[in-house]
C-alpha cells in the first residue's frame, strides 16, 4: 500500500469545512468499476480504479479525488458534498462494503468501496461506517 500523508489529506479537507463543522472520520476508497469493465479486464480494473478520500463531518460527507487531494489546489470542481440522506451502504456479490453516494461524478453514479487494509489516523472502515450512521441518526432525530 502506498504511503498516505495523513496531515496533508486532513488539511485538504479543512479548507471545505464551515466554521461550525467538525471532521469526524476519513475513509480511503476505490471507485467501483462498471460491470462491463470488470468483465473486459477480468477484474484487473479493480486495481486501476480511481481512489477517493471521503470525510465525514457532523453535518455531511465530503468526497475528494485522491489525485487532487494530494495537491491541495485546483480541485474545487471535483469536490462533492453529500448529505447523510444521500448515502447508503450495501454489500455487493463479492462481499465488499459499498458506499453508494447519490451523486453523479464524471457522468457516472458514484459508488465506492473501501480500499483494502487502510487505516486513517487510527480509524478503519468500521469507525467510518459508525460515523456515517451516527450522522444519519442525528439527521433523523432533528
Amino acid at each position: 500500500m502506498a504511503y498516505i500523508n495523513q496531515k496533508l489529506i486532513k488539511k485538504a479537507f479543512s479548507q471545505y469545512l464551515s466554521s461550525e463543522e467538525h471532521l469526524l472520520s476519513i475513509g480511503v476508497f476505490k471507485k467501483v468499476p462498471s460491470t462491463k469493465w470488470l468483465l473486459l479486464s477480468k477484474g484487473m480494473v479493480w486495481l486501476l480504479s480511481r481512489e477517493f478520500y471521503v470525510g465525514v463531518t457532523d453535518q455531511r460527507l465530503i468526497v475528494l479525488p485522491a489525485s487532487k487531494a494530494k495537491r491541495l489546489s485546483g480541485m474545487e470542481d471535483d469536490v462533492i458534498a453529500a448529505g447523510f440522506d444521500e448515502v447508503e451502504f450495501y454489500t455487493d456479490a463479492l462481499n465488499n462494503t459499498i458506499l453508494d453516494i447519490q451523486k453523479i461524478y464524471q457522468g457516472e453514479p458514484l459508488k465506492l468501496r473501501f480500499k483494502s487494509g487502510y487505516r486513517f489516523q487510527g480509524m478503519d472502515q468500521f469507525d467510518f461506517i459508525a460515523a456515517v450512521k451516527q450522522g444519519k441518526q442525528v439527521l433523523n432525530e432533528g
